[in-house]
């Protein structure tokens, strides 16, 4: 790693996990995700260590209704049924400014990535699991850095059944 420099994203496949859901902000010393995150870069080797760079970011927190603003259709099936579910943006500053050496996707992380607008239909979203599994691969269930309007951090089920 000769200057190299790297950001660090990690996937935790939450359906094989022993916890249901993480506790409530990234700040609480008992969260889950930012223990697992904090453990793993603390195994690393000092010279791993000095390549990855910190990332900054504050927690969002979403609806998985149409309670908050935008509102964002979500589509399980490949083709669609008329069958969708939604997801709305409760507020984009739920939490502190955290600064982390390893960090997990945000829901804004995957709408950004997959293009999705509040004006797409449920019949043409790119929110759809066929998008999701080819942009994250075969998780069933991954932990995401976003929280929901209960307080929880949010698990992606990805599983189109």
């Amino acid at each position: 790693m000769d200057g190299d420099v790297i950001e660090v994203m990690a996937m935790f496949d939450a359906f094989d996990s022993v916890y249901s859901y993480g506790p409530l902000r990234f700040n609480d010393s008992s969260c889950i995700l930012r223990t697992n995150l904090n453990n793993w870069y603390s195994s690393l080797t000092s010279k791993a260590k000095e390549a990855i760079v910190e990332k900054t970011f504050v927690q969002d927190q979403w609806y998985n209704n149409d309670s908050g603003s935008p509102i964002y259709k979500v589509r399980r099936q490949t083709e669609y049924t008329g069958d969708y579910d939604v997801v709305s943006l409760k507020t984009s500053s739920y939490s502190y400014t955290y600064h982390q050496n390893v960090y997990t996707l945000s829901i804004q992380d995957i709408i950004d990535y997959l293009g999705v607008t509040p004006d797409m239909t449920a019949e043409n979203t790119t929110f759809n699991y066929e998008n999701i599994h080819t942009m994250l691969g075969s998780f069933s269930y991954i932990w995401l850095s976003s929280t929901q309007y209960a307080d929880y951090i949010v698990k992606l089920g990805i599983d189109d059944s």
